[in-house]
């Protein structure tokens, strides 16, 4: 049996052994590597620790950008019903609260007249008068026998009094503790479903909240990415970082291009009620956005110039 093998025209036994010297040698050679200028020349840009093309990646970046646009376009809805339903539930309670107030009150009352009465239950009787083996006066003894009966005449008739009135300060407290109950057992049946909804938003409030965290650092992580790599490359292919974030070089023409309008338009209206006005137009006066469009204004050129170099 006869093989070719890199220029081998030899026996079986012969070509097995040509091709393993052939291919331990290619193992033992390493592969070109590609450099990061090289990488850069080629328009890439490292990501998650790997190279890919700028293009794809800023595609991925407004992709990106425009879904979490959407999430706090939804967030912005739920905390509206979040607050909607709050609204809802503190109207309950306040109404709740307007029936509880008379009978709080008659409440407190009622139970302060019942500490009263436990009171007079508890007071001991007034001590009859003691007598000294040697008889006092008259006038003395008539005294203590006449305040003693006073004593006891106002203890009978508190006692009277209190055992007439504690049943009905008794059920007074009852129905107010009751009716408070119902008030409570009501708020708590008109709440339960509002209340339920108000979890369920938030729990959905909570999942697009971590979703739109974790894009938001996927999107600090592209743009990290996108301005280690040098600006020329960004420029080459449209792409401008302006006021941290980044955006194709049309869209920021079309930024400059209104706003300089608005602002010439605007101008142009001071200028006119200046001169209506018979008063000159300071010699000072600037659009506050003036500065600002010159700046993107000097930036589209510099890019512009970029491309026109390549």
């Amino acid at each position: 049996m006869r093989l070719v093998h890199r220029g081998c025209l030899v026996l079986s036994w012969v070509a097995i052994a040509c091709l393993s010297y052939v291919t331990a040698a290619d193992a033992a050679s390493p592969e070109p590597t590609t450099s990061g200028h090289d990488h850069v020349a080629k328009g890439e840009v490292q990501f998650d620790n790997q190279w890919v093309p700028i293009d794809d990646l800023f595609k991925d970046y407004e992709a990106a950008r425009i879904q979490l646009q959407g999430l706090n376009l939804q967030m912005d809805v739920m905390r509206g019903r979040l607050g909607e339903l709050q609204h809802q539930l503190n109207e309950i309670k306040s109404q709740s609260a307007v029936q509880e107030r008379p009978i709080r009150v008659e409440l407190s009352k009622a139970k302060a007249k019942q500490r009263e009465y436990q009171k007079v239950f508890d007071a001991k009787a007034p001590m009859p008068p003691q007598l000294t083996p040697m008889p006092p006066p008259p006038t003395q003894t008539f005294q203590l026998a006449q305040k003693y009966k006073q004593e006891m005449d106002a203890y009978r008739k508190a006692q009277d009094e209190a055992k007439k009135e504690m049943p009905k300060i008794q059920a007074t407290i009852t129905q107010d503790e009751t009716q408070l109950k119902k008030i409570a057992d009501d708020l708590e049946t008109k709440q339960a479903p509002i209340t339920d909804k108000f979890k369920t938003t938030s729990d959905e409030m909570g999942a697009l909240l971590r979703q739109a965290n974790t894009l938001a650092a996927k999107i600090q992580n592209m743009e990290a990415a996108m301005r280690a790599a040098p600006d020329d490359l960004r420029f080459a292919h449209g792409i401008v970082e302006w006021e941290g974030v980044f955006y194709p070089l049309a869209d920021l023409e079309k930024l400059y291009t209104d706003t300089q309008a608005e602002i010439n338009r605007v101008n142009q209206q001071i200028k006119a009620e200046a001169d209506a006005a018979g008063r000159p137009l300071p010699a000072n006066w600037r659009h506050p956005q003036q500065d600002r469009m010159d700046t993107l204004k000097a930036l589209i050129t510099r890019v512009k110039a970029v491309q026109a170099a390549k």
